[in-house]
């Protein structure tokens, strides 16, 4: 009964120093390192971890909109039996840069948990303070901003107390993770010049009705439904709705159109049309015109129209011409 009680209070003693001093340099030997690598979708990786096992997380190289990454861990029941009986940490300051074929590291253990008795734990990790990751009473939050080094973030798991079962140290831990993303998107605008145009002219974007500055024709947005304005005084003006998802590229193409008016001449077959003392052709299809004063001139089977019109830039016009024929009864 007493060497139970000595040997109760040698682990209680071995996991309280896991708590009581985190931040101390230490050096330590894993089995094994396994890579954790996540991509900047929100599509989940999963891997087994050794109870001596040190797993490498290496971070998306684009982290526009990735504010921490949670994972998942599924224990054994084993494990759960033996309260405490493992420990997770997160260390920095790593020494050597952590690779497959190294097992013998130093550094700082800056945030250590354990498992309790439960057969899973969700962790999520914040990469800085300001951040919209939700606290709730599923998870565990880590205060501590992780050390990002070379985009990875090092993660050990080991015994927590002596004297457990050697199924215990056999033991596999199922890790899942994935990123956690902020609720915004890109917009990714493609403005292509008006027809016959080499380079686009100078316009003015407006976005829910705030003039924007787009770089490279990008801009971050929260998420939903926008309104993007076009304007220029080259152009005429464009407007657009485009729905923009969490973190994913949102696509938008505008082709701009030119101010110069189009004239549009609906008149019947064998139709003699001038505009401005100027025969046209062929007018089945709708033609450039240039703004100002003109005068058309339409003739069929020794009929004459003749009109007077103004055209402004931005407006496009119509003419249209119907010869009818009246019918009449008399007695």
């Amino acid at each position: 009964m007493h060497i139970a009680k000595i040997e109760k209070s040698f682990k209680l003693i071995f996991l309280l120093t896991l708590f009581l001093f985190p931040l101390h340099s230490e050096s330590f030997r894993v089995h094994k390192v396994v890579p954790l690598k996540l991509s900047s979708t929100d599509e989940k990786v999963t891997i087994k971890s050794g109870i001596n096992d040190g797993v490498l997380i290496e971070l998306p190289e684009d982290k526009t909109f990735v504010q921490g990454i949670e994972l998942y861990f599924k224990v054994p029941q084993n494990v759960a039996d033996w309260y405490n009986s493992v420990a997770w940490s997160i260390y920095s300051n790593i020494s050597p840069k952590p690779k497959e074929s190294v097992v013998d590291y130093t550094g700082t253990r800056q945030t250590v948990g354990t498992f309790g008795n439960s057969l899973s734990l969700t962790v999520k990790i914040p990469f800085s303070k300001r951040n919209s990751i939700k606290k709730d009473s599923y998870s565990y939050y880590v205060e501590e901003i992780p050390d990002i080094k070379d985009n990875k973030i090092f993660l050990r798991l080991q015994l927590a107390m002596k004297g457990v079962p050697s199924s215990i140290s056999d033991s596999l831990i199922e890790i899942t993770a994935r990123p956690i993303f902020i609720n915004k998107g890109r917009l990714v605008l493609n403005v292509v010049p008006a027809e016959n145009e080499q380079e686009l002219k100078e316009i003015t974007y407006f976005i829910d009705g705030k003039q924007t500055e787009l770089k490279d024709g990008n801009v971050i947005l929260d998420t939903g439904m926008h309104t993007v304005n076009l304007t220029s005084d080259f152009y005429r003006n464009e407007v657009r709705t485009i729905n923009i998802e969490q973190a994913k590229n949102s696509q938008l193409t505008i082709n701009m159109r030119t101010i110069q008016p189009y004239i549009r001449i609906v008149s019947p077959a064998g139709s003699s049309v001038t505009l401005d003392d100027k025969q046209i052709e062929d007018f089945s299809q709708p033609f450039l015109i240039e703004s100002g004063e003109h005068i058309v001139k339409i003739e069929l089977g020794g009929y004459e129209i003749i009109k007077n019109f103004t055209v402004v830039n931005g407006r496009n016009y119509n003419i249209s011409v119907s010869f009818d024929a009246l019918v009449s009864e008399e007695e």
